[in-house]
C-alpha cells in the first residue's frame, strides 16, 4: 500500500496581497507623473492623459480590490476543491484537474481546469497567492490521497 503523502489539512489560497500593493504603487506612480504633465497642447494629447488617467484609476482600483478582498478563494482538501465560482465539488466527481495557461499578446493568465461530473470548470489563479506552478504540484497530491483514503475504507 502506497503511503499518503503529508500536505496541510487544508489548503487555502487567496487574493495576492504582494501583487495588490504592487498594482496601487504602479497606479500611484503613473497617475503623479501623468498629473505632473498635465499641460496638453493639443486636444489629441489631452484625450491620451484622460485614457492614461483611466488606466492608473482602474489600475489602482484592482491593486485595492487584492489587497481588501483577503477571503478565501480557493481551498483544496481530502474532501475536494471549494471555490467561489464552483462551489464545493468531490474529488469522486472531479475528473481531469489541471493547470493551463492561457497565453494572449499582452498577458499570461493560468487556471485550474477540472471537470465537475462532466461538465467543465474553469477558475482564474493569475492573481492568487500560490504560485500555478506548485498549485500544479499539490494537486496530484492531494488526488492521490484521496483514492488512498477510498480505497483503504473500501478495505474495512
Amino acid at each position: 500500500m502506497a503511503t499518503i503523502r503529508k500536505v496541510p489539512e487544508k489548503f487555502i489560497i487567496r487574493n495576492s496581497y504582494t501583487m495588490g500593493i504592487f498594482l496601487v504603487l504602479f497606479a500611484l506612480v503613473a497617475l503623479i507623473i501623468v498629473l505632473a504633465s498635465g499641460n496638453q497642447k493639443s486636444a489629441q494629447e489631452g484625450f491620451f492623459l484622460y485614457i492614461m488617467i483611466a488606466i492608473a484609476v482602474f489600475t489602482l482600483f484592482k491593486g485595492l480590490k487584492l489587497i481588501i478582498d483577503q477571503k478565501p478563494k480557493i481551498i483544496i482538501s481530502a474532501e475536494g476543491i471549494d471555490s467561489e465560482k464552483a462551489g464545493f465539488v468531490s474529488w469522486e466527481c472531479i475528473t481531469d484537474e489541471r493547470m493551463t495557461e492561457n497565453d494572449n499578446s499582452d498577458s499570461s493568465s493560468f487556471f485550474l481546469e477540472f471537470k465537475n461530473r462532466g461538465v467543465d470548470e474553469k477558475i482564474e489563479i493569475s492573481y492568487m497567492s500560490l504560485k500555478p506552478k506548485r498549485l500544479a504540484e499539490i494537486l496530484p497530491i492531494y488526488r492521490q490521497n484521496y483514492e488512498e483514503n477510498t480505497a483503504a475504507h473500501n478495505n474495512l
